[in-house]
């Protein structure tokens, strides 16, 4: 007597269809679709005569150099203790901040980052973290280093090739202080 044939799917047809439904469905095709896919892509014409402000860091850094140089000011003035070694370090973070407002001027094509002018001295003493312990203000002063040491190594790796040596020498000069302040 002869057996009825079986149609069985084999282990190696299961595979082919399940590999096969894996890859359309991963490639974002669907094979039944009858819709037409159509992508049109236009510019928006700009209505601001200024260019575009490229994407850079230097504005954060301008930004936390300025917060730096305030409590450095702040330190200066109710430290008596440090205010020699504050004061030595005011000066650096002063000169790193109108170097990057230099830069920024020079990249941007503006003479100052927006918010304040360079000519514009930090307050003294305005903020709420000003505290009279000097050991506190010194942790302040660390801290601060410590974040801004951090942001300048970060932005080496996009900066343009005058940048990277600016923001290396500020980090470079920041360790420094950090070593100092220990």
């Amino acid at each position: 007597m002869h057996e009825p044939q079986r149609h069985l799917l084999t282990r190696r047809a299961l595979l082919a269809g399940t590999g096969l439904s894996a890859l359309v469905a991963v490639a974002g095709c669907n094979p039944f679709s009858t819709a037409a896919r159509t992508v049109t892509v236009t510019a928006e014409p700009t209505t601001s005569s200024q260019p575009p402000v490229p994407a850079t860091p230097i504005l954060s850094l301008v930004a936390i150099t300025r917060l730096h140089l305030d409590h450095l000011n702040q330190a200066v003035a109710s430290d008596a203790r440090d205010r020699e070694i504050l004061t030595m370090l005011r000066t650096d973070v002063q000169a790193h901040l109108t170097a990057l407002e230099a830069e920024y001027g020079r990249s941007i094509g503006s003479t100052a980052a927006p918010g304040t002018p360079s000519s514009t001295p930090a307050p003294t003493g305005t903020s709420s973290t000003a505290t009279s312990d000097p050991d506190a203000t010194l942790a302040l002063i660390r801290g601060d280093a410590g974040k801004a040491q951090s942001a300048f190594t970060d932005a080496l790796a996009g900066a343009t090739r005058y940048q990277a040596e600016l923001y290396a020498s500020i980090a470079a000069c920041v360790a420094t202080h950090r070593m100092v302040l220990s």
